[in-house]
C-alpha cells in the first residue's frame, strides 16, 4: 500500500511519500475510493460526503430519518423538511472559501498518537479529487472550514494514522 502522509508541523501543513502505512492498509483495501461517510466512534456522530448531481458538493449530518432532498434540491436549502447540508461548495463561483469537483475521502481526527495538536482531535477532514485539496471542518469552532493542504494529484481517500499522520 502506497501513499503520501500530510504531518503537521508547526502552524504548516506538509506532504511525506509513504511506501507501507501500518495500520490503515487494511481499512482502505475495505473501503476503497468510493468512501462516502465516516462516523466518529468517540462521539457517535457521522458526516455524509455527498457528491452532487452538476453545481455542489455537501458534507451532511447523518441521522435517522434525515431527508437531504434529493433530487429536489442541491446546495444549500432552507426548504421545509429538508435537512441542509453542515457545508457546501460549488464546482464554480462558490460563496464559501473554495471550489472543487468531486468530494472524497474522509476521516475524523483521533489518533492514538497526537501528530497536529489537540486543537485538531475530533475535526473532520475531507478532500476533492478535481482540485486535489484537503479541507478541515473545525468541531470546536462550530464546523468552520479552512483549508488543511493542497495535495495536488487526484486524492480519493484519507485515513488517520497510529503515528497522527493524516494519509492521502
Amino acid at each position: 500500500l502506497g501513499g503520501r502522509g500530510i504531518e503537521h508541523d508547526g502552524g504548516r501543513a506538509r506532504v511525506r511519500e509513504m511506501s507501507a502505512v501500518a495500520g490503515i492498509g487494511e481499512e482502505r483495501q475495505r473501503a476503497g475510493p468510493a468512501l462516502l461517510q465516516r462516523g466518529d466512534a468517540l462521539d457517535g456522530r457521522m458526516h455524509i460526503n455527498d457528491v452532487g448531481q452538476g453545481t455542489w458538493e455537501e458534507v451532511n449530518v447523518g441521522r435517522r430519518g434525515a431527508d437531504y432532498g434529493w433530487p429536489s434540491t442541491e446546495g444549500p436549502t432552507s426548504a421545509v423538511g429538508i435537512d441542509a447540508p453542515l457545508l457546501a461548495y460549488r464546482h464554480t463561483a462558490s460563496p464559501t472559501l473554495f471550489e472543487g469537483v468531486a468530494i472524497v475521502g474522509a476521516a475524523f481526527y483521533r489518533p492514538p498518537t497526537v501528530n497536529f495538536g489537540t486543537s485538531y482531535v475530533g475535526d473532520y477532514f475531507f478532500a476533492d479529487y478535481g482540485a486535489g485539496w484537503v479541507y478541515r471542518l473545525d468541531a470546536a469552532g462550530g464546523y468552520a472550514a479552512s483549508v488543511f493542504a493542497n495535495v495536488g494529484g487526484f486524492p480519493t481517500n484519507l485515513a488517520v494514522g497510529a503515528d497522527g499522520a493524516l494519509y492521502v
